[in-house]
């Protein structure tokens, strides 16, 4: 679930790593939601990003073809770093903006709007934003639909979120999400490889004489050092309890031969 973000900075990664992959069913519902500000707010560009602390990372657009930009070029880390909605009427009279690639070269834009995606403590997970390729005001009617909006799109996302991709103890994905990545796979040939790090007798006994608190300790440091012991291609699920699992593909599987 979205939450506890703002006290477990690890949990608030993993929130914004799941948030910021590709997922086809969920960036299409999005999609409604930013052509749906377009058609209220009369605009031409809407779309919805996820930012890291490298990157801002698009995930739904419309009339937008860009679908990455590094964050110090990106509009709406005025948005994230206020942590609300945040306009800029002209962005040539911006003193940062003005110099934006995309400003400058097309799309030319000049007018950004942005309101913050948030879960229900407040932590922001990504943003609304609005362009124009001319300059213009949002009345405070315009505005009160546009955070509304926003508010609706943190919505979807908590709920999408919580159908349960995520492993709570690790912070893996976990087998549903390992379905869903085989399902939309762009890769022909892989080995799915399991690897079994406790039996349940076992983690039962540890338990039952610790607690579970040890055996979600022992589960995390697993993961861990999987991590750093495999140093993998791809990505490491969290399938069960004490079992991990990961795609070997055919350009892995010709490295390791070597």
């Amino acid at each position: 679930m979205l939450t506890d973000l703002s006290s477990d900075e690890s949990k608030k990664r993993a929130a914004i790593n799941l948030l910021k992959s590709h997922d086809e069913v969920r960036d299409e519902a999005l999609k409604k939601y930013t052509l749906l500000a377009c058609q209220l707010l009369n605009v031409p560009m809407c779309f919805v990003s996820v930012l890291d602390d490298e990157k801002q990372y698009i995930k739904s657009a419309q009339n937008i073809t860009v679908t990455e930009t590094s964050l110090g070029e990106a509009f709406c880390k005025n948005t994230l770093g206020k942590g609300e909605t945040f306009i800029c009427p002209d962005t040539q009279e911006h003193p940062d903006f003005r110099t934006y690639e995309a400003v400058t070269e097309a799309p030319f834009v000049r007018f950004y709007a942005g309101s913050p995606l948030k879960t229900q403590e407040g932590v922001v997970v990504g943003t609304l934003c609005l362009l124009d390729t001319q300059p213009r005001t949002l009345s405070d009617e315009q505005i009160n639909i546009f955070e509304q909006l926003a508010g609706l799109v943190s919505g979807f996302l908590a709920s999408w979120h919580d159908v349960g991709y995520i492993d709570i103890v690790t912070l893996l994905p976990n087998r549903q999400r390992m379905l869903k990545d085989i399902a939309v796979s762009k890769e022909s040939t892989f080995k799915l490889v399991i690897i079994d790090c406790i039996d349940m007798p076992f983690a039962y006994e540890i338990a039952r004489s610790l607690g579970m608190t040890a055996v979600e300790n022992l589960l995390r440091d697993m993961a861990v050092e999987l991590q750093a012991r495999l140093q993998l291609i791809g990505q490491l699920y969290a399938v069960a309890v004490g079992r991990f699992a990961y795609f070997s593909y055919a350009k892995e599987n010709s490295e390791l031969e070597n």
